[in-house]
């Protein structure tokens, strides 16, 4: 019997309604952003973002790359050291094979096709996972949450415990805090998936 999952259908429409509060901005407005990694986003064409020596942004409009950036800092702020990867920013789906984005491992690229910060934290944590995780933990992670593979191409999209793990850094990564959470329930159980991904709790949590 499969266990249940992680990520709820709440959870996933946190992720795609959020928005950066300090990168709303639309196309003409100047995006006044505090941080010297995300300010540097707003860069036309090709930009080194954040401290993360070979990471780049590629195209996108204004607010698509202030929010590469963003989602670059939010991991460094939770110590979380993002890869050396190449980000490139699309206003069409077909940059994306018809997705919102998509993550190529051989390549260290991501390609997003929106503007939607839960989208750009998934896709980033895509890079992070594979780079950081072995597969022992990998093994864990699909065993705890009951999925039919870590990232097996005959596994449905939904089924993969890599998708379930991004969605999961992806969450705890949102500037939204949580305060006062219980030990179960689905933030507590997304949260739990965060710790062992990570070793450390949701940076959205206080006390």
């Amino acid at each position: 019997m499969k266990k249940a999952r992680t990520i709820t259908a709440s959870v996933l429409a946190t992720l795609a309604l959020a928005t950066p509060s300090h990168a709303v901005a639309t196309s003409g407005e100047a995006v006044s952003i505090a941080a010297a990694s995300v300010a540097a986003a707003v860069q036309a064409g090709k930009a080194a973002i954040g401290a993360q020596p070979g990471t780049v942004v590629v195209g996108g409009t204004q607010t698509q790359r202030a929010t590469a950036a963003w989602a670059i800092s939010r991991f460094e702020e939770a110590g979380l050291v993002v890869p050396p990867l190449e980000i490139y920013l699309h206003s069409d789906p077909a940059g994306c094979k018809g997705h919102r984005g998509i993550f190529n491992a051989g390549e260290q690229r991501v390609d997003v096709c929106v503007e939607e910060p839960g989208v750009m934290l998934h896709e980033i944590a895509h890079a992070w996972n594979w780079v950081n995780l072995t597969d022992a933990q990998r093994a864990e992670y699909v065993e705890k949450g009951g999925f039919g593979s870590w990232d097996d191409p005959e596994t449905p999209w939904h089924d993969r415990g890599s998708e379930d793990a991004a969605d999961a850094i992806a969450w705890a990564l949102l500037e939204e805090p949580i305060a006062g959470f219980t030990a179960d329930g689905p933030i507590a159980r997304t949260n739990a998936s965060y710790r062992l991904l990570t070793g450390m709790d949701s940076p959205r949590i206080s006390g």
